[in-house]
């Protein structure tokens, strides 16, 4: 009787365990039963959780209809103050000599109307209480944008702690570590120095648990500041964000620091490694010179979008997401997140200046080039790149001008009613070059950066196949 009681217990305990094994896998406890020890071996989770692309619908994008929008808005870094109207009860007090200009004032911004879309990094760097004022804005209006390299440091913190949290005495632990920075009133910008410091003199038990936090990153700064006093609908905000929005019907792709046209260990007229330098083909389709205007014209279109989508899956550098949170430039064929080697910007302007169309109809300049590629051009909307400044080619906008170091925050303004026709600087006369007209400022967009010739607000530059944009900039104040 006590034999078959026997049997009978370990078979219900051997059950438990593997039912436990078959819902939640080998448990990696980091803790010895009971004690509240922090063992040896422990796997730190991947806290990334990236969200690589969204495609954004066309009634999303609005391009045609005269009453609504698409504005573009660079860096904004906590700077709070150029979304003041829409978002008044987080303002900070006026600067003795007034405040700065207000962005989405000058270009009346109408919730019910415009699209808001940000380039990333609407957080971290600047004030504290902006970042969370510019985060709250951005849940509160659902504003779609990409995820920023300090979104990024937000979203791994958030779930560093998160995961703190689950483990058998972690909270207490980093309340109690929380605790004891705060009364150190230090500086922020010695948390570094502190946690070194505390790492040294910590108890064995203390030491496991610092080897918990990964290397290299910089706690109680303000990425941790930021992850532990968000909410957790801003939390999801910011999961939610991707790394691209691909605009099918601009042929447009937005992103935080950057895209390349091609892998640049080799030739970009490479037709067995790059997407631009074979023609596109679609199953069940019409070849692109058969058929009626209209059926060339869809076949056209349906190639473009598996050509486009193919820059993202079969470039291995844009598959990885530290380029599109880091890249600048590249270097001897790698990417880089310095600005010492060819702006990335560069290839992709040189690469669409031989696109000729799948059939050689493309009607442009540069198509008389060497090696020909059988493609359309497309654009791309970034930031990340302060440095450079407010960067406009004919293929790609950097909106990132600075506003974190007292320059400008600007916009990119698709779409709505001009009271004026808009001509391109290639199509003005010399006599009319630089004459102040009435829809603003023409920008010459042959890769000059365009801070030093507009005084004023507002700059008109060609944008995707045959339309035009406009992008607004306002002064931004340092903060202090």
């Amino acid at each position: 009787m006590y034999l078959a009681r026997r049997v009978l217990v370990y078979a219900v305990v051997t059950s438990f365990f593997l039912l436990n094994i078959l819902l939640f896998g080998v448990p990696r406890s980091v803790f010895q039963s009971g004690k509240g020890n922090v063992e040896n071996e422990q796997e730190i989770p991947d806290f990334s959780r990236y969200e690589s692309l969204y495609t954004v619908p066309e009634g999303e994008f609005p391009l045609d209809d005269p009453t609504k929008r698409v504005i573009i808005v660079g860096d904004i870094h906590g700077m709070i103050e150029p979304l003041q109207h829409v978002f008044p009860s987080f303002l900070h007090p006026a600067s003795p000599n007034g405040l700065c200009s207000i962005l989405l004032d000058q270009l009346s911004y109408d919730s019910r109307s415009d699209v808001l879309v940000h380039t990333g990094d609407v957080v971290s760097r600047g004030p504290h209480k902006g970042s969370m004022a510019a985060l709250a804005f951005m849940v509160a209006n659902n504003v779609t944008g990409v995820r920023g390299n300090h979104e990024q440091k937000v979203v791994e913190w958030r779930g560093w702690i998160d995961w703190i949290h689950t483990l058998p005495q972690g909270k207490r632990w980093l309340e109690r570590t929380e605790r004891q920075w705060h009364e150190s009133n230090l500086d922020p910008s010695r948390a570094k120095f502190w946690v070194e410091m505390q790492k040294r003199k910590a108890s064995e038990e203390d030491q496991r648990w610092w080897k918990l936090v990964p290397r290299k990153w910089i706690m109680f700064g303000d990425h941790y500041k930021i992850a532990r006093e968000m909410d957790s609908e801003h939390f999801n905000y910011l999961l939610d964000l991707p790394l691209k929005l691909y605009v099918p019907n601009a042929h447009l792709f937005v992103v935080h620091a950057g895209l390349l046209p091609s892998d640049p260990r080799y030739p970009y007229y490479d037709a067995s490694r790059q997407p631009l330098a074979r023609k596109p083909t679609r199953l069940g389709g019409i070849d692109v010179v058969d058929g009626d205007e209209e059926e060339v014209n869809d076949a056209v279109k349906d190639l473009r979008k598996v050509q486009e989508m193919a820059l993202i899956t079969e470039i291995p550098q844009n598959l990885d997401p530290w380029t599109s949170l880091n890249m600048r430039s590249v270097k001897g064929g790698k990417v880089v997140k310095s600005n010492k080697g060819d702006p990335w910007s560069n290839l992709w302007e040189r690469e669409m200046g031989h696109c000729v169309g799948f059939n050689n109809e493309y009607s442009n300049a540069s198509s008389r080039k060497e090696h020909p590629l059988p493609c359309y051009p497309l654009s791309v909307v970034y930031g990340h790149s302060a440095a450079r400044g407010l960067d406009v080619k004919r293929w790609t906008v950097g909106l990132d001008s600075g506003c974190i170091y007292g320059r400008k925050l600007s916009a990119l303004v698709i779409g709505g009613r001009r009271k004026k026709k808009l001509r391109r600087l290639d199509e003005l006369g010399e006599e009319e070059e630089g004459e102040d007209l009435d829809v603003g400022l023409i920008a010459d967009t042959k890769g000059k950066d365009v801070d030093d010739a507009k005084k004023s607000n507002e700059i008109v530059i060609p944008f995707g196949d045959n339309g035009t944009a406009r992008i607004f900039s306002v002064k931004c104040q340092k903060p202090r």
